[in-house]
């Protein structure tokens, strides 16, 4: 690629030394964060990093290189410029390992425009928002790009018996499994950054040169080798790790459902390229806003791919392939999860994915398929920093109001405690959650402009750790799952109600909504189990009340019956509205039978609001783990409630059968 149109586009007089070319990877990653590297604001998990004593959490999360940096090298890390700027030093260092792999001339300005696709896409947004995985991460990167400058050095030599021995084969192999397992230790994903940079050094080897296909399909092996070794051994260490500590496996394992692939192939491959489409295709609910010019670009790098190997005599069904290996190789993860869409945080091998297509349009010999990438890699470059300067915008509004609440709770608890001690630490309980809003686009998923007290709909143990992040010390987390709480919380008014901040038996409460999180959900429940409410509206009463949308309803001796359908929703109202209005803690039960796994919602409405949404629901397992199909639905309003619920039994398309709905006041106001 060196030689494609160099003149042209030449920056420097001379190739430049790389410690020269380093440091003007480093101005241009600096200038496009400068804004998160002269600030310091928390993001979510930020706070709970600040105050970790220990770094077993990592082992926890399958990431054994994460725990081995935070137990020996950065302890702190949660920190003001430092994980951003190492960040982008192993970023800038693994990008000239890749470019030296790509044969890109370092006087070339294409080289350093494209560098912007590689560490400064949209996706990346959302790892750089968790100040605590960066230096690891930055290091996974560094060891992907390691390993690929080898594969493409040593690759084409390694599968040729004339030029290399055995030994030599096996030690570059070896070498590149290691630094990819390292990678793999540091955030599992990163491992679909190396499958995509090991399919471009292919894909570009294939355009440059005729490659039959048996060392198409040997230089693909080899990558599924490596990667196949660097994953066993990243398990290996980590395997190691948890049984020395005795932590189990967590989170990570919540994502795979790998069953489901096997059960629905067909609607797993859909919603997977749902997923590609939603980021190739640029999305508002990737992106924050519609961006047109990602797909441009990418159809631009694939004209440069055709024009590349069509000019060259090559085989273009074979290179097409490959190139389209290379796009869908960052969503194979998609296809262990059950086709669900990945976190964006997740998706490391979308930009570079993106970049190899793009270098092909971006040298290509044709000038009108060059000059059309390299505007369209600008224009891209610019809406990622608008699209930056709007994330970091809400990000920075949301904290300095977080950080006032948090102030506001501490004076007040320290005025309700008598005789307060700062030496002491008092347990203190925090229920529910202020809405927040912003006015900025966040894309699905995103923790940027999220409030640390909404978070997991408000919980205790987050709300400690920012107090103390921001040097409010002086009180520990009460235990959430203790039902005496949730009914001295229940008879508090919410927040900003001079009394929504109390010291009761050594405990301060503080309750700044009126929607529990889970642990608090399961607490209301045991609570109020003995506690006696006649019913006050029942299904088998009231089948006229019901309106059921997307699906049809038969009668049958157990309750109804509903057919499959898309979102199926059962609304109602209960005709007694003074008693909706005059409760406070309200009891929805009955049972739900489906035949898989699969969710139950109820949707409700506090006093003097409309709408049904996500703010206002519980949620219940139902299906074969289920077994008698019964749930109680615990939901609080302190004003009372709108005479209108709608309960979906299922959110998948299955057919269900409802029972015994009925509705109740366990708390009067």
């Amino acid at each position: 690629m060196r030689t494609v149109g160099n003149a042209e586009y030449r920056i420097l007089g001379a190739e430049p030394h790389p410690i020269l070319a380093l440091l003007l990877l480093l101005v241009i990653f600096t200038l496009f964060y400068f804004s998160a590297l002269s600030g310091f604001a928390l993001s979510i998990d930020d706070e709970i990093g600040a105050v970790r004593t220990s770094p077993d959490v990592w082992a926890r999360h399958g990431r054994w290189l994460m725990y081995l940096i935070e137990l020996r090298v950065i302890p702190q890390p949660t920190l003001a410029f430092f994980p951003l700027f190492v960040f982008g030093l192993c970023c800038s260092i693994g990008y000239l390992l890749l470019a030296s792999a790509h044969g890109m001339g370092l006087a070339d300005g294409r080289t350093y425009l494209l560098f912007l696709i590689f560490s400064a896409f949209p996706t990346l947004f959302h790892i750089i928002n968790f100040a605590g995985n960066l230096v690891g991460l930055g290091v996974g990167i560094l060891a992907c790009c390691m390993a690929i400058h080898l594969f493409a050095r040593d690759g084409s030599r390694a599968m040729d018996e004339r030029h290399t021995g055995h030994k030599a084969r096996l030690a570059s192999f070896a070498l590149q499994s290691v630094l990819v397992a390292i990678a793999i230790g540091a955030y599992q994903s990163v491992v679909l950054f190396a499958l995509a940079g090991y399919l471009g050094i292919t894909l570009h080897q294939m355009v440059v040169r005729n490659m039959p296909w048996r060392d198409w399909l040997a230089r693909n092996a080899w990558t599924a080798a490596v990667l196949a070794v660097a994953a066993a051994l990243s398990e290996a260490a980590g395997f190691s790790l948890r049984r020395m500590l005795g932590a189990p496996l967590t989170y990570v394992s919540n994502f795979f459902r790998p069953g489901l692939l096997l059960e629905d192939p067909a609607n797993v491959v859909l919603r997977t390229l749902g997923s590609i489409g939603e980021l190739y295709g640029g999305e508002a609910s990737a992106y924050g806003y519609v961006f047109l010019t990602i797909p441009a670009l990418i159809l631009a790098g694939l004209a440069g791919l055709a024009i590349g190997t069509t000019s060259q005599g090559r085989r273009l069904p074979l290179t097409v392939l490959q190139g389209g290996a290379v796009l869908a190789a960052p969503f194979l993860l998609n296809l262990a999860t059950g086709g669900s869409p990945l976190p964006l945080r997740s998706m490391l091998g979308v930009p570079i994915a993106i970049w190899s297509i793009v270098l092909l349009g971006a040298f290509s010999p044709r000038k009108p398929i060059r000059v059309a990438t390299l505007a369209l890699s600008a224009v891209v470059a610019i809406q990622s920093l608008y699209s930056f300067s709007a994330l970091q915008s809400a990000r920075q509004l949301q904290f300095d109001r977080d950080r006032q609440l948090a102030a506001d709770i501490y004076f007040r608890a320290v005025e309700k405690i008598p005789d307060f001690d700062p030496s002491r630490r008092y347990p203190i309980a925090v229920f529910g959650y202020p809405p927040s809003s912003t006015v900025y686009p966040i894309p699905r998923g995103s923790t940027f402009g999220a409030s640390f007290f909404e978070w997991d709909r408000g919980r205790t143990t987050r709300s400690v750790a920012l107090l103390q992040a921001l040097g409010y010390s002086g009180f520990s987390a009460a235990d959430e799952s203790d039902p005496a709480l949730v009914l001295d919380m229940l008879a508090m008014p919410a927040w900003p109600s001079p009394e929504s901040v109390r010291f009761t038996r050594g405990i301060v409460l503080v309750k700044l909504g009126d929607t529990p999180n889970k642990i608090y959900q399961a607490s209301m429940v045991r609570a109020i189990a003995d506690v006696q409410a006649d019913p006050f509206w029942r299904m088998d009463q009231s089948l006229a009340d019901l309106e059921v949308s997307n699906a049809f309803m038969t009668r049958d001796a157990t309750g109804i019956a509903l057919s499959a359908g898309r979102d199926v929703q059962i609304a109602f109202g209960t005709g007694v509205g003074e008693q909706l209005r005059s409760c406070q803690v309200l009891r929805v039960s009955g049972a739900v039978h489906a035949e898989q796994s699969d969710v139950a919602e109820l949707f409700y409405l506090p006093l003097g609001t409309t709408g049904f949404s996500g703010l206002h629901r519980a949620r219940a397992a139902v299906g074969p783990e289920n077994a008698t199909g019964r749930f109680d639905f615990v939901i609080t309003s302190a004003q009372g409630f709108e005479d209108r619920l709608r309960f979906d039994p299922v959110k998948g398309e299955q057919a269900s059968r409802v029972s015994d709905l009925a509705v109740s006041c366990v708390v009067p106001k």
